[in-house]
């Protein structure tokens, strides 16, 4: 998470809901190349999903980069808590560190 300290401790509780998936952990990082002008230029709060990389560069952009080496379970779970944290960032009565 990029935002702000204020913010930081609203997603640190919304994190708590993930609990039961070991997706609680927030650290100070975010983005990505994609997004990282807008972020810096526009002041704006990120996140990003953070998984374990023990694995990916094995396979990553190789002829072995296929679907079927996603594990169902893992997906289930970097899906759960993205959609948690949109889903209550988007419900909170206030913008995200206001």
């Amino acid at each position: 998470f990029t935002g702000s300290d204020k913010g930081r401790q609203t997603v640190e509780r919304i994190a708590t809901l993930l609990t039961d998936i070991a997706a609680t952990e927030i650290s100070p990082a975010g983005g990505g190349a994609d997004i990282a002008p807008s972020v810096r230029n526009g002041k704006i709060a990120s996140m990003s999903l953070e998984v374990d990389t023990s694995k990916y560069f094995l396979i990553h952009n190789t002829p072995a980069d296929t679907v079927d080496k996603i594990d169902p379970v893992e997906m289930s779970k970097c899906a759960a808590a993205v959609a948690v944290m949109a889903y209550v960032v988007a419900d909170l009565p206030q913008r995200l560190g206001e």
